[in-house]
């Protein structure tokens, strides 16, 4: 699709960007680190080499997950894309453990390092190149929902500060006679180690399944919404398989006086739209319902009423009575704080029971998962 394609073109670009700053960065770095010796200006130097190879992961990884869909990934190879930020994650990790051990020898065996203002000034505007590269990659990713431009963005932002304490410490150590060198790349290591923990945190969640994109679902229910006969939609999962890349399914609620027929040709157009707007193909759960018994419409009010008792029930939806079997029907959402969903609906039941003694209950409980 061209949505796809686009977005590669835009992680690549930003990936060959990335890669030419951080080599230019890495060798100023380098060559300033021979001339005065410093461990701090070393660690940085490094640290941009680390962050080249992770834009040369990203654009990899971004190749990798456009691969069309196969045999043995019927939806295609987009969590690629996960698993190289996590690689990169891991890379901003071990450069941080090598950074730390490095300190710690230099502040147990501190060696005399020879700053020069031309050296504290080059540095500074290394500085400037990382942040702008940051907010390049920021805009990009978010552009694209790339989780490694998003993590190498905050990579450049960590950097850019790692590199500001490292220019502090060679101002210091031009007046003074104390070594601060160690100490300096100690605080460094010490900022890209938070860093890369922070991204593997992100990047886990997205491995394990968080909570879909609470905007993407507002503008999907509005679009099913917009269908008249639809009395409400309810029960959305967005199954994700890398950015940008959903299946969907989601349970609409329409009069019981529909015929299949009819139903099929209310949802086939829901479906359409869904899929050119967003471009998530989408299955579709039917609940029955009475609206237009005048009795019901009460009952339903007084059901209402009796669970408002619960603070972990957040709505109700699908309620349905039938009159021929005895029977009310309902779906209640409720909080992941809920531990003991039995005793609700045991509980929920009861009270109904109190107030419609000749019907049965039939209660199933859900969980909002966007």
């Amino acid at each position: 699709m061209e949505q796809f394609e686009n977005r590669e073109k835009m992680i690549y670009k930003a990936g060959i960007v990335g890669i030419a700053v951080n080599a230019l960065l890495a060798a100023i770095k380098l060559l300033i680190s021979g001339m005065t010796g410093s461990v701090a200006i070393a660690s940085d130097a490094v640290n941009n080499i680390s962050d080249g190879a992770s834009s040369i992961i990203t654009i990899l990884g971004s190749k990798l997950a456009s691969k069309d869909p196969d045999d043995k990934h019927p939806y295609g190879h987009g969590r690629i894309e996960y698993i190289t930020g996590l690689i990169i994650s891991i890379i901003v990790i071990v450069v941080g453990i090598e950074f730390l051990k490095t300190s710690v020898l230099a502040i147990i065996n501190p060696k005399e390092v020879n700053f020069t203002w031309a050296s504290v000034i080059i540095m500074a505007i290394t500085i400037f190149a990382k942040i702008l590269l940051s907010l390049y990659n920021k805009k990009q990713g978010k552009k694209s929902n790339s989780p490694a431009l998003i993590a190498s963005s905050a990579d450049a932002m960590g950097d850019a500060a790692v590199t500001s304490i490292t220019v502090i410490a060679a101002i210091i150590s031009l007046f003074t006679k104390f070594r601060i060198d160690g100490y300096a790349g100690l605080i460094v290591s010490g900022f890209i180690l938070y860093s890369g923990i922070q991204l593997v945190t992100e990047i886990f969640h997205d491995i394990i399944g968080k909570r879909g994109d609470k905007n993407l679902a507002n503008e999907i229910y509005s679009e099913i919404n917009k269908t008249p006969m639809v009395k409400g939609a309810y029960d959305l999962v967005l199954h994700n398989y890398g950015p940008n890349r959903y299946l969907g399914s989601v349970n609409v609620e329409i009069e019981d006086t529909y015929t299949v027929k009819q139903v099929t040709e209310i949802l086939n157009p829901v479906q359409e739209r869904i899929m050119d707007k967003f471009g998530i193909y989408f299955s579709f759960g039917i609940y029955a319902v009475n609206t237009t018994d005048e009795k019901i419409i009460a009952s339903r009010k007084k059901v209402l009423e009796i669970l408002s008792n619960w603070s972990e029930i957040l709505n109700m939806h699908a309620f349905f009575i039938d009159e021929e079997r005895k029977t009310i029907r309902f779906d209640i959402v409720v909080t992941f704080k809920l531990k003991n969903s039995k005793k609700l609906k045991e509980d929920i039941s009861a009270q109904i029971q109190r107030e419609f003694p000749n019907y049965k209950t039939n209660i199933k409980i859900d969980h909002r998962f966007v």
